[in-house]
């Protein structure tokens, strides 16, 4: 499943800006990979976080492939699922206050990635 995760991911930063997450491709990878389509979006946002936490995903790619996420989910995105969008939106903009040189996703997006990480205990898996 993480190489179909890889694909879905690869294939939103393509189409960016258009969402790669579409009800066709969402059902076609639930079918084959057995994942109940209520379970997709939990996957799929874990699976980005970790990837980013992990530094095998840029904070642009996996900003992009959660954003296609929040777009393609947005009536029911909740819990988990909205923490990591939110942890992704919190620095798509430069707050007044930070320092010249300050790097938005290092100082807002990676802690609280790392953080809700640790809260779930996925940093050891």
């Amino acid at each position: 499943m993480q190489e179909g995760l890889s694909v879905l991911v690869a294939l939103s930063v393509a189409r960016a800006p258009y969402n790669a997450l579409t009800p066709a491709v969402v059902s076609e990878f639930c079918t084959r990979y057995g994942l109940p389509p209520e379970q997709f979006q939990h996957r799929f946002a874990r699976f980005v976080a970790c990837e980013f936490a992990m530094g095998e995903l840029s904070y642009a790619d996996a900003d992009c492939a959660i954003n296609d996420l929040a777009a393609y989910v947005w009536q029911d995105i909740q819990g988990l699922v909205l923490r990591i969008y939110h942890a992704f939106d919190s620095c798509e903009y430069r707050r007044s206050h930070d320092a010249e040189g300050t790097i938005p996703w290092q100082k807002y997006t990676l802690p609280e990635i790392m953080a809700l990480l640790d809260e779930q205990g996925w940093l050891v898996e």
